[in-house]
């Protein structure tokens, strides 16, 4: 970071070498170029933060198919287990 001292040497420097004509023309050149560099870097983070928000979206989606078909897979199991074991014990007790 430049404190107050540094910016008198920078400004002191710039007006011997390009006069007091000059300076304005090279400050605004400056300016636009500084708001011209954030404009394209906002921009480059505002595309990184909407693929990370659809990447976020994709896996909760995802994880939520996946919670579905566990959830329902317990159920088929549980509802077709239950049955089964009672014929199962029905078909042991009328073999014996």
């Amino acid at each position: 970071m430049i404190n107050a001292e540094g910016l008198i040497v920078i400004g002191a420097v710039a007006l011997i070498l390009f006069g007091p004509k000059k300076l304005p023309e090279i400050g605004r050149a400056a300016g636009k170029t500084i708001r011209e560099f954030k404009n394209a870097t906002s921009g480059l983070l505002e595309d990184s933060n909407t693929k990370e928000n659809h990447k976020n979206q994709n896996f909760q989606s995802q994880k939520e198919q996946t919670n579905n078909i566990s959830v329902s897979t317990a159920n088929d199991l549980t509802e077709n287990s239950s049955p089964s074991s009672e014929g199962a014990e029905k078909n042991l007790n009328n073999s014996v």
